[in-house]
């Protein structure tokens, strides 16, 4: 079975993925496209610093854009993500 987020960018890469929106009304928005190529990058670099299977990666932050890019990028290489 193919990666969701994989699938998802492929048959609709422009349809917003995810919509952040500020309580100061700022408003960030990321296609499904944008979130893969995170995604992707992101799971990259876990695994050239050691993050294999069953690794937990904590991520301390405001919830995000970034949030959901790093817990598809911890589920994409098998990790445990720990917001």
């Amino acid at each position: 079975m193919s990666d969701f987020l994989t699938k998802f960018a492929q048959t609709q890469p422009n349809k917003p993925a995810v919509i952040d929106d500020r309580a100061d009304g700022t408003v960030y928005s990321i296609d499904y496209a944008t979130l893969e190529a995170r995604s992707n990058q992101l799971a990259n670099v876990l695994l050239e610093h050691g993050v294999r299977q069953n690794t937990r990666v904590v991520w301390c932050g405001k919830n995000s854009i970034g949030t959901v890019i790093a817990m598809n990028a911890t589920r994409k290489i098998a990790a445990t993500a720990v917001p």
